[in-house]
């Protein structure tokens, strides 16, 4: 190795995360050898237990169990639960509020051993990087991968991104003047570029996931003090105050507050998730759950080749937070106009039908109508082919 890398740890959460940290261990360090091993480990979480011990045998294995009590109790009482919800023993099946209950639940293991388990994992990398003569690197980085379709990645992701925040925050005083790095990475469903197609490949929750997670993201990334995010963690508040019937937030006071990003940067990586969903279909020499292990693997490589001046491969001005992608290209989520292209959409749908159904006497005024959504809905695809 002509550059020696940072020490880095990956917190692969959920199918996805954990589909990384299996690339990254196989990966030979892109060509780096068994020499790449020791700067690098990982923490494996998620709701299923096939998928936890799926994971390489140097990792941290953390699993997210079902609630064996509290379960009822806890479905007529969380803002976030409904009855309808399927909480079984096999993953979070794609439902958000089941990851996230599977996360924060008053069951055992508890929130505390899950942060406990965790931030000994990060120490223990740190310090056995520390001890180590031949590594010279000052910095230690923390990504964190997960999903933004699915159930498990995208649903505890706010409250792991928390968590990791809080026990870097912790460990900088102890790091022995070594620099805490985090990032986060999400994997999102294609966006369909073919405008007139209504179904998007796959399972639909893919897409509702990925909205809700987007908004969540966008909350979590843009906390300051001025205007901090709450952080509700409902199984301390139900231990805390007995006999709660109902979670009324009004009425309860946040176990925390998150007054800045928990991430330096967040990025961003496209995948077409029917692919990855099984169907196997060849997208040249690879399937899509290959090309988007090996792009964040590549990624994760390539930062760790920074070492201590990882900033400097953005170019963003300090305290100026950056949502991109692996390719260094910023990016935004033009949430307004997609809402606005769907209404047209529902709006000319219903133009047409009344066309085909009025008199010849409206129908000129139907028309004109309609080509003037034509033209407001073709600006907008402009944006949304290249946003």
């Amino acid at each position: 190795m002509s550059v020696e890398p940072a020490p880095t740890i990956v917190v692969g959460v959920g199918q996805a995360g954990i589909n990384v940290i299996n690339r990254l261990h196989g990966g030979d360090g892109l060509g780096w050898g068994d020499e790449y091993d020791k700067y690098f480990n990982y923490i494996a979480i998620d709701s299923s237990s096939n998928e936890v011990r799926n994971a390489p045998d140097k990792a941290t294995q953390v699993q997210l169990r079902s609630p064996r009590r509290n379960v009822e109790t806890d479905l007529r009482n969380h803002p976030y639960l409904t009855e309808s919800l399927d909480i079984g023993e096999k993953g979070a099946q794609r439902q958000r509020p089941i990851g996230r209950y599977k996360l924060d639940n008053r069951d055992t293991p508890s929130w505390d051993a899950h942060f406990d388990k965790i931030s000994g994992a990060i120490e223990n990398h740190m310090r056995t990087c520390r001890r180590d003569p031949d590594i010279k690197a000052r910095q230690i980085n923390v990504i964190h991968v997960h999903s933004l379709g699915g159930g498990t990645g995208s649903g505890t992701f706010p409250l792991i991104a928390h968590m990791l925040n809080e026990i870097t925050g912790d460990l900088s005083g102890s790091a022995g003047g070594m620099n805490i790095y985090t990032a986060g990475v999400g994997v999102v469903p294609e966006i369909m570029h073919n405008l007139d197609t209504f179904s998007p490949p796959g399972d639909n929750r893919y897409y509702a996931n990925a909205y809700a997670a987007l908004r969540d993201l966008s909350k979590l990334i843009n906390a300051d003090s001025d205007d901090p995010l709450p952080v509700y963690l409902y199984s301390k508040i139900a231990d805390l105050n007995e006999g709660l019937t109902s979670f009324n937030l009004d009425r309860l006071e946040p176990q925390d507050q998150v007054t800045s990003s928990p991430y330096r940067h967040y990025f961003l990586m496209g995948v077409d998730e029917d692919q990855i969903d099984g169907n196997n279909k060849q997208g040249g020499p690879e399937t899509y759950r290959s090309m988007v292990n090996n792009s964040i693997m590549s990624a994760i490589y390539g930062l760790s080749m920074y070492g201590n001046e990882i900033e400097n491969w953005f170019e963003t001005a300090e305290g100026h937070f950056q949502f991109g992608s692996f390719g260094q290209t910023q990016l935004t989520v033009p949430i307004e106009d997609i809402q606005a292209y769907c209404r047209l959409n529902e709006q000319i749908d219903e133009l047409r039908t009344e066309v085909d159904h009025e008199d010849e006497e409206r129908e000129g005024e139907l028309v004109e109508r309609r080509e003037e959504k034509m033209a407001d809905r073709r600006a907008l695809e402009a944006i949304l082919e290249d946003p």
